[in-house]
């Protein structure tokens, strides 16, 4: 044991030249992490690291803590909520005619086969109702309108289409029980009508087949039930018998008002909100840099000497043994690259042996007359690190 000390001080008491060592891309790694700054300022009251570390922590708690309590605040949770919606338009009508010989009565029922020469008028009656379980209120408005179309025979191509207005726009609302119904009759003048089509075909002696369109459309707005529907009979113009068709409508259906999902019920605290976690999130930023800051890190010393074991592995061999001068002759190396020219020239091991933790270690090759020696101090990595 005594021996093996004094090999050791022998050893470190040795004056080496001074030697280049081949930092190679180490030296480039150190960074202002390695610089130290030590600032004292006399002009007001010292807070140490510790006590801004924690006021930075506690204001990003409470930042992230205001910002997280505003938001779910002003954030409410919608169930899914639906409606179902029963809508129904009936037309009823009766056929009207002139002073004949035959009809003992003034108007015909519905349904029937009718002369066109003995039709004066049609009185028309739309009925609508609407209904649905949702106490929200649901605009409408609605007219109705008269539709001349004039085609071929085929009924492939028009010849004329024209709109007449029967009913200018009206607007309603459904009551807090969601009802709505309302009754409009017109009258519609055949014989005006039926002379338009009949001009037509006599002028231009082409075969066409017309109808009048008459149509009840409604438009409702709001609830999420929005829809347009229409309602409507067909009259054949310019023919000698015809029926009239009719299109109610007669529908029931499920809507759904409001789809689940998350509702803001004030955009300022939202806002404020969204401020709040800015704030936290660069508030976050500083606690990691002061983290970053304090965490250890390797030194010069530690990274060369780490890199040498790594990239020369197979030719380094660990050991707990100092190396004994005694009578050797000690040949200093300047680095790395000459131990290993040596080496290759002894076909011996590299040994390495720590003197000092993190300070100081060797590289040596030992014979039995002469010891290869690279000594490695972090205090001469940092010097030549700061040339």
């Amino acid at each position: 044991m005594r021996d093996d000390k004094r090999a050791v001080d022998v050893f470190d008491d040795i004056d080496l030249p001074a030697f280049k060592i081949d930092t190679g891309d180490v030296l480039n790694e150190s960074s202002d992490h390695s610089k130290t700054s030590e600032e004292t300022s006399n002009r007001g009251i010292y807070f140490s690291f510790e006590m801004r570390f924690f006021a930075i922590l506690i204001s990003f708690v409470l930042s992230l803590s205001a910002s997280l309590f505003f938001l779910f605040s002003t954030l409410t949770k919608v169930h899914e909520n639906s409606a179902i919606v029963k809508e129904k338009a009936y037309i009823d009508y009766e056929v009207c005619l002139k002073n004949n010989d035959f009809y003992e009565t003034e108007c015909l029922e519905k349904n029937k086969l009718y002369v066109s020469s003995l039709i004066k008028n049609i009185d028309a009656k739309f009925k609508y109702s609407f209904d649905a379980d949702t106490q929200e209120e649901v605009n409408f408005d609605y007219d109705i309108v008269g539709r001349v179309v004039i085609g071929d025979v085929g009924g492939k191509n028009l010849f004329f289409d024209k709109e007449y207005p029967l009913l200018s726009n009206k607007q309603s609302k459904s009551d807090r029980k969601g009802h709505l119904a309302f009754e409009e009759k017109i009258t519609i003048d055949y014989e005006e009508y039926d002379e338009i089509a009949t001009k037509f075909r006599q002028k231009y002696g082409v075969d066409t087949r017309s109808y009048l369109e008459v149509v009840l459309n409604v438009h409702r707005r709001g609830a999420n039930l929005d829809k347009d529907s229409i309602a409507k009979m067909k009259i054949p113009l310019s023919q000698t018998t015809f029926n009239i068709q009719t299109e109610p409508i007669d529908e029931e259906n499920a809507y759904i008002i409001e789809e689940a999902g998350l509702k803001i019920d004030n955009v300022f605290i939202l806002l404020l909100s969204i401020a709040l976690l800015l704030i936290s999130l660069i508030i976050f930023a500083k606690l990691v840099e002061n983290i970053f800051l304090v965490t250890p890190r390797k030194s010069l010393y530690d990274r060369y000497v780490e890199k040498i074991l790594r990239e020369y592995d197979r030719f380094i061999v660990n050991t707990d043994t100092p190396p004994l001068i005694n009578d050797r002759m000690c040949i200093s190396v300047h680095n790395f690259t000459e131990l290993l020219d040596a080496r290759d020239t002894l076909k011996l091991p590299i040994k390495y042996f720590i003197i000092t933790k993190h300070q100081k270690c060797i590289f040596y090759i030992n014979t039995n007359d002469e010891i290869y020696l690279l000594k490695i101090k972090a205090v001469d990595l940092e010097g030549s690190s700061e040339k």
